[in-house]
């Protein structure tokens, strides 16, 4: 079979030289100009804290424990997101010369309709498992007492996360499985290899930390290899867009949890986490995005170990 979304891969300038350029391009301004930012703010208030010093000094990154202003904190960790998707669109534009839609859809246009209702389902399964979180522990979730700030807050958010998730799957499962699909004629493998690059990106988290390494990495993987399973499947990134936006969204608007990678002032907070509980709601809604989707369409699965490059481009 012919996947019309890996075949993007060949848009534009798609000589290696080309595409590994606009790779460089946009992962390196992420990794190394994104940080300046932080970088500042953290130098700004930290000159004279002793302990945030010396907490530095012994390598610690937690944000958290710096005690930084949350505002600040939040806007200077999603700045590199920002210079990472304008960097993504110079790369691709630029040194590419191809359009940008060509990172999101296979298809003529991109189906907003088909990410919004991913976004959507998402955020009411989430909102269901808070649900049933607290029917089975009546009292783990509460009014979060940090909410004074939330309305300013809240603007920023709606427009940088949905930036910040979008620049996470048109870097990852659209540059990169697109890239990496010329080189492995089997899907599973970039899909493979692009999960565990997603899970790696998240490793400096304070979650890692809060809740242990190996659990965390199987979640991240698991989270990234879906969204790319959804990619391939449905020859575009909206669903995965779709979900990634929404899961980000309602951690931060309705339920932050304890050793949350940004401590935000949401509607509500859960006092405890059950990782077992958690996963379990996590693998049920995958099953039911799944379902609502896709159903039994043969063809979909095919496209996680089947497709045939073909350059729609020559």
């Amino acid at each position: 079979m012919h996947n019309r979304f890996l075949a993007q891969a060949f848009a534009g300038r798609s000589e290696t030289t080309h595409r590994l350029l606009a790779t460089l391009v946009t992962w390196g301004a992420y990794l190394f100009l994104g940080g300046v930012p932080m970088l500042i703010l953290i130098a700004a208030y930290t000159a004279n804290d002793e302990a945030a010093m010396a907490n530095l000094e012994k390598g610690g990154l937690d944000l958290n424990a710096l005690n930084l202003p949350a505002f600040p904190t939040f806007l200077t960790l999603m700045a590199s997101f920002v210079i990472g998707m304008a960097a993504l669109l110079a790369g691709i534009k630029l040194i590419q010369k191809r359009s940008f839609k060509t990172l999101i859809t296979g298809f003529a246009r991109v189906r907003w309709g088909r990410m919004a209702l991913a976004l959507g389902i998402w955020m009411a399964l989430a909102g269901i498992g808070a649900l049933v979180t607290e029917l089975l522990s009546p009292g783990s979730i509460v009014l979060n007492p940090n909410t004074d700030d939330f309305f300013i807050f809240i603007v920023p958010a709606l427009i940088l996360i949905p930036i910040q998730s979008a620049w996470e799957e048109m870097a990852i499962r659209g540059q990169l499985l697109q890239n990496f699909s010329r080189r492995f004629a089997m899907p599973l493998i970039p899909l493979l290899l692009t999960s565990a690059i997603f899970a790696l990106l998240h490793i400096m988290n304070n979650e890692v930390s809060e809740y242990g390494f190996l659990p965390m990495m199987f979640y991240y993987f698991s989270f990234g290899f879906f969204l790319g399973m959804f990619t391939l499947m449905d020859e575009g990134l909206e669903i995965a867009m779709g979900i990634h936006i929404g899961n980000n969204l309602f951690a931060f608007v309705f339920l932050t949890y304890p050793g949350a990678a940004l401590e935000t002032p949401s509607v509500f907070s859960t006092t405890q986490v059950n990782g077992l509980s958690d996963l379990g709601m996590f693998y049920a809604s995958i099953v039911i995005v799944t379902m609502i989707f896709f159903g039994r369409k043969t063809r979909n699965y095919r496209a996680l170990w089947a497709n045939e490059p073909i350059n729609p481009y020559s």
